[in-house]
């Protein structure tokens, strides 16, 4: 009884290490700055010393960072629990976020951004999330759409802020600074009290059910050898690559979308990109409830459908009302995918090593974090517009869609076993 208390506290742990360590969506707020005539830093003819196509891709180094940290991490969280993990990993994460601040060069923004503050990332998020699941094997859906649609507020608050510092300051270097320091006072604090559940833990009253709800039926708890012999998680791999990167292109490039294709001013971007947020904030909860009533597999196509209607939207976009509607249910379908995938990787593979299993999934989240912010900076710096990026967007989903099929029948002949 005293633990089914206790789950509730760690969770609201969990939930504020979440929301902070999503500073990071506000990436396309910096970069935007720091890639403009006035806040940027320039080179010596005066012009911007960053290109977009390169902020992107210290985007996607953090993104691989912390992928690839999230599986060394899971391991070790998954024998020893999340605290010492997540805490030496808020150290790390703000410690980049505030290097990144005194950079002047690409190459220390890859090194202080990508790779310093990602690994420390890595460390934190998936830890984070799949140690709080384990003690909620009740509810996992909602859980999971609880904690994570606090990494889609995290953006709501940190994009306005983010903006509001650069026209402050005079630059995005102040708001790294910042954003690092006020980072590892919140994470490091809520690290302290995170504690891993026991083995096989039940809450009062609560029995595993024989056949899950979404008829998926018992899982089996794989070790990661295990996972990576089975076709399921590389189907699971490509359909979480396909289903994130019209997300991920979004997050990347959702302000400099705005003011490009609709002409908004830096308030009407920022705006855009807070709203777009409170969509992904709402579609987090709303299919975090849908996975545990109708499942998984469902809600995916759901958001699927939801993300490939609104590409197509996306071309006839021309002023603001419209293009708020429209990436609102970008923000719903990317959100209900990051809230969908972990618990469906607990219901395939198993809970028990569930920290270091969903890092090898989650390997998919850095590859559409690596294609889809740069689909976007190719067409601003080389064709001026994104319809192109739309339509190579549209593709890659409808490629998730059909993934999603096939995945049902390998998951129908038992090929995973």
């Amino acid at each position: 009884m005293e633990q089914d208390k206790k789950r509730y506290g760690i969770l609201a742990m969990a939930w504020i290490i979440t929301f902070f360590v999503s500073a990071v969506s506000a990436f396309s707020v910096l970069s935007a700055g720091m890639t403009d005539s006035t806040t940027g830093i320039l080179d010596t003819l005066g012009n911007p010393k960053f290109t977009s196509s390169q902020l992107a891709n210290a985007y996607a180094i953090y993104q691989l960072c912390l992928a690839i940290v999230g599986i060394f991490a899971g391991r070790i969280v998954d024998k020893m629990g999340p605290r010492t993990v997540v805490f030496i990993g808020s150290l790390v994460f703000s410690l980049g976020w505030f290097i990144t601040g005194f950079c002047d060069e690409i190459v220390e923004i890859y090194l202080a951004f990508g790779i310093l503050a990602g690994s420390g990332a890595g460390m934190v998020y998936n830890p984070n999330v799949t140690a709080a699941l384990r003690w909620f094997p009740d509810k996992r859906g909602l859980i999971s759409g609880l904690l994570l649609a606090s990494a889609a507020l995290g953006p709501f608050t940190f994009s306005p802020v983010a903006s509001t510092m650069i026209h402050t300051f005079g630059s995005s270097q102040t708001a790294f600074k910042i954003f690092g320091v006020v980072c590892v006072i919140f994470m490091a604090a809520s690290a302290l009290f995170l504690r891993k559940a026991d083995d096989g833990y039940l809450p009062a009253g609560y029995t595993v059910p024989k056949i899950q709800a979404n008829g998926m039926g018992p899982s089996i708890d794989f070790i990661w050898k295990e996972m990576l012999k089975s076709p399921l998680f590389y189907t699971l791999l490509f359909i979480f690559i396909s289903a994130t990167t019209a997300g991920n292109m979004f997050v990347g490039a959702n302000y400099s979308i705005a003011q490009i294709q609709i002409g908004a001013d830096a308030s009407e971007a920022a705006m855009a990109v807070s709203i777009c947020a409170l969509a992904n904030f709402g579609g987090r909860i709303l299919f975090g409830y849908m996975t545990d009533k109708v499942g998984a597999v469902k809600s995916l196509i759901i958001s699927l459908c939801i993300t490939g209607i609104t590409l197509v939207l996306m071309m006839f976009v021309r002023d603001l009302p419209f293009y708020i509607m429209a990436v609102s249910l970008i923000g719903i379908g990317f959100g209900a995918v990051m809230v969908i995938f972990p618990p469906l990787c607990g219901q395939i593979f198993g809970v028990k090593n569930l920290s270091t299993n969903y890092g090898f999934v989650f390997l998919g989240y850095a590859g559409s974090a690596f294609v889809g912010p740069r689909i976007a900076a190719y067409f601003k710096d080389y064709v001026g517009n994104f319809q192109g990026a739309y339509l190579i967007a549209l593709g890659i989903t409808f490629l998730g869609l059909l993934l999603v099929f096939l995945f049902c029948t390998l998951r129908k002949k038992k090929l995973a076993y």
